[in-house]
């Protein structure tokens, strides 16, 4: 007698509930299990060691990128005019009229730093066998100019020298920068062309309430990245020096001539 004839269920409802209850569950057999592992032993010890194989020669293909560091502190002039309290009250406000004393930022003198003119400047140098020499030759003066001027006797004749050599050899620096600089500019516009080797990746970032910038390059050759940072650096400083002394002259211009008026 089936469930129909005993209970009296309609065909329909009958078969609803043997849907419901579902296919009787199968168990796993370990032993089938361990069998199947068995029997694929070469495929999955194949699978296996060419994964290995295929994730060694990617590591290996890659190569590694080396990163270069360093901090600038930003000495802004946060006192009115150029000579602060303690500078001449009357040059200050003049300057301050002329447009000269004009505050710059944190956040200005990163843009400055991440602008192409220094960064694409730092490049080339950073490619340049002879820059290279000549930026440790004007460094060694700088020892040898820091112990001249740390003696009892300073000699003017010997500083004169230094600042001399100093002098020529960033001419030097200067015009092989220019003939880099122009060759990079007509490869980066000419769609066909390619640079010989990959820009470094320049980061600039401010320090949170601080007057310091963070300066890092990343790049496959680890001196070519501290060039790149060192460099930066320094060209930022000199344009600073120069923008400061021109800024000063222009100054001393305003303000004489308006004594003369």
């Amino acid at each position: 007698m089936n469930d129909i004839e005993r209970y009296g269920l309609r065909p329909n409802v009958a078969a609803a509930l043997q849907a419901d209850m579902g296919a009787p569950e199968e168990k796993v057999n370990i032993g089938e299990l361990l069998h199947v592992l068995r029997k694929r032993k070469a495929t999955i010890l194949g699978l296996t060691a060419g994964t290995f194989a295929l994730t060694a020669a990617l590591t290996l293909l890659q190569h590694p990128i080396y990163q270069a560091k360093t901090q600038l502190l930003v000495q802004l002039n946060k006192q009115p005019g150029m000579g602060g309290e303690k500078g001449l009250p009357m040059l200050s406000a003049m300057m301050d009229m002329g447009g000269f004393g004009a505050a710059r930022s944190v956040g200005t003198e990163a843009e400055v730093l991440r602008s192409d003119t220094l960064t694409d400047r730092a490049i080339v140098e950073a490619d340049s066998p002879k820059i290279q020499v000549l930026r440790a030759a004007m460094t060694e003066r700088d020892h040898r100019r820091n112990v001249i001027l740390g003696s009892r006797t300073p000699s003017a004749t010997a500083l004169a020298e230094l600042d001399q050599s100093d002098h020529d050899a960033q001419e030097q620096i200067d015009a092989e920068a220019e003939k880099m600089l122009a060759e990079r500019h007509s490869i980066l516009t000419d769609p066909k062309a390619r640079l010989p080797i990959k820009d470094p990746k320049i980061t600039i970032a401010t320090v949170k309430d601080t007057d310091v910038l963070d300066v890092s390059v990343d790049d496959r050759d680890p001196v070519r990245a501290q060039n790149v940072a060192n460099f930066l650096c320094m060209n930022y400083l000199d344009q600073n020096r120069h923008l400061n002394s021109a800024s000063a002259r222009k100054a001393r211009q305003f303000v004489e001539a308006r004594w003369r008026t």
